[in-house]
């Protein structure tokens, strides 16, 4: 029996997704600790939410990228086992007196669902960075600057 591989390698993008999400979560489990065990010393210091911001956002980029991959990763893994994909790899198909012919294709739909989730996962993300900026004090100062220089600009009573 002749040994047969899919054309592409997807593994890598997948090791990626995964490592990003194990990652994420970890990361989740640690803010969860901090937030609830020791909010009062992340709130006392400015170190800790611009830490928690750079962290977010790069999670938030980590996932667009890692979802990315995945995705076109499982496309390679699509084409590798579908119909056309089989007859290009498999070397008996080739031969001239064999027909080859895919009685049933592979549900791929929860992998399919792990690409959107991914996807979701960018969008949390980024909605996360946002909510933990408002806590860093690059927002404090952009608002105390703008209301700083708006009350500078009313006009004085007569």
């Amino acid at each position: 029996m002749a040994e047969t591989h899919l054309m592409g390698d997807s593994a890598s993008s997948v090791e990626f997704f995964v490592g990003v999400a194990v990652l994420a979560f970890l990361y989740c489990m640690l803010a969860l600790l901090v937030y609830l065990g020791y909010m009062h010393v992340y709130k006392d210091s400015n170190f800790g939410p611009m830490l928690d911001f750079v962290v977010t956002a790069a999670f938030a980029f980590l996932w667009l990228v890692c979802s990315s991959a995945w995705a076109r990763g499982l496309q390679v893994v699509k084409d590798a086992t579908g119909p056309a994909g089989i007859d290009s790899t498999l070397s008996l198909c080739k031969e001239p007196d064999v027909s080859c012919e895919v009685n049933e294709i592979a549900n791929m739909r929860s992998l399919d669902i792990s690409v959107v989730f991914g996807f979701l996962n960018v969008i949390v993300w980024l909605g996360n960075a946002w909510f933990v900026y408002k806590e860093t004090q690059w927002h404090s100062q952009k608002s105390a600057a703008q209301q700083g220089s708006g009350r500078r600009s009313a006009p004085a009573p007569i």
